[in-house]
């Protein structure tokens, strides 16, 4: 396998869908492609983009979309696509959650591995999602069983599901990085005494990230005259959650203390972090596997107030750039907030970023995925 020349990546979204995967496959496509390899993505056309373009010497296949449910979809025109294309590659590495993961396990024999980045949540209210959830289990395991490595983002997080110790022997942790840049921090406490402390969100404006529970913590924040500004960035025009996303609103009419910035671009998020002085990421859905924002956050010397979920508490576990609830509810995230608070008058910049790129490590990500294909 030394003169491996071609790798297809397959994912049910990628750029411009903003998430923690699509971020993921564009720092593995853009490494790969670095190396001299031919890099194919496969993927839906989900925001009507060209079927075929090329970004970064990177050659991006987009298939057309059969129908739509909760939120994924599904593609009959991706399997063809990669009927086709499977046959003049190399290397195959699929994305999961995949709908059409299984037909493809079986479509092709070439060398396939599987990034594992979370499980669909199972919504017991709701019938059609428990048949989809079962689907989802059942395709992983079989296509599990027929691909030579599964990547893990944290065992934490993959060892809750019962599949987990069927396939360990084939599986590695890789934790995710983020693309690189050119970082710099002070050596000076993330945040003076004199300061009135800026918490930050960024991330879907939905009810399972425990945005509700940040504004209520906020009020107790108020009661207790502590000073603080909560900034929240995420899309509010977002049709899927519009009644939560109102709901928010009404309740924040009379709290100055907190500000809806709405979705914002990455000059935007770039002013975002150099401006907070601690992210919250208090998330209460346990099939959200690590959040990728966190990693963002401690690259620009800011910590974190993390939840106690599998798989997300592990930033802030590893490096101690931040507090752990220990539950979501507003009385520990007020709580919470008031030890980031002391956290960040005590813990420098430059002490968050050393912690943090020790911990997560681009080079060491790049040589697990070079090792994984044998390319030296």
């Amino acid at each position: 396998m030394h003169n491996i020349k071609k790798i297809l990546i397959v994912t049910n979204f990628y750029k411009p869908h903003i998430s923690g995967i699509t971020n993921y496959v564009e720092v593995l496509a853009n490494f790969y492609s670095s190396k001299k390899i031919k890099i194919y993505i496969l993927t839906g056309n989900t925001n009507n983009e060209k079927k075929i373009s090329r970004v970064k010497n990177v050659i991006i296949i987009r298939s057309k979309i059969l129908f739509n449910f909760g939120r994924g979809y599904f593609s009959l025109d991706l399997i063809k696509i990669f009927n086709y294309l499977s046959k003049k590659i190399d290397i195959i590495n699929l994305h999961f959650p995949l709908v059409e993961i299984l037909p493809i396990v079986l479509l092709s024999r070439k060398y396939k591995f599987i990034t594992f980045h979370c499980m669909p949540p199972i919504i017991w209210s709701d019938i059609k999602s428990y048949f989809v959830s079962i689907y989802f289990y059942l395709s992983f395991t079989l296509s599990a069983i027929l691909t030579k490595k599964i990547i893990v983002n944290t065992f934490d997080y993959y060892d809750m599901f019962f599949f987990s110790k069927l396939f360990r022997y084939k599986t590695k942790e890789i934790f995710p990085v983020l693309e690189n840049r050119t970082t710099s921090s002070s050596d000076v406490n993330i945040l003076s005494n004199n300061e009135t402390p800026i918490i930050g969100f960024l991330g879907r404006i939905c009810k399972e990230k425990g945005i509700d529970n940040i504004i209520l913590a906020s009020r107790l924040l108020n009661n207790k005259n502590i000073k603080h500004k909560i900034l929240i960035c995420g899309d509010l025009k977002d049709i899927r959650f519009k009644n939560y996303i109102n709901n928010l609103k009404y309740k924040c009419k009379d709290n100055s203390s907190v500000k809806f910035l709405g979705k914002i671009n990455e000059n935007e998020k770039d002013n975002f972090y150099k401006k907070i002085h601690f992210l919250i990421f208090p998330s209460i859905n346990y099939y959200e596997s690590f959040g990728i924002v966190q990693l963002e956050s401690m690259s620009y010397g800011k910590i974190v107030l993390s939840s106690n979920l599998k798989g997300v508490r592990i930033p802030v576990l590893k490096t101690n750039n931040g507090i752990i609830l220990k539950n979501n509810n507003p009385e520990s995230i007020c709580k919470g907030i008031i030890e980031c608070i002391e956290l960040a008058k005590i813990k420098k910049q430059s002490n968050v970023l050393e912690d943090y790129n020790s911990n997560f490590s681009n080079n060491e990500f790049f040589y697990r995925y070079l090792k994984l294909i044998d390319i030296n």
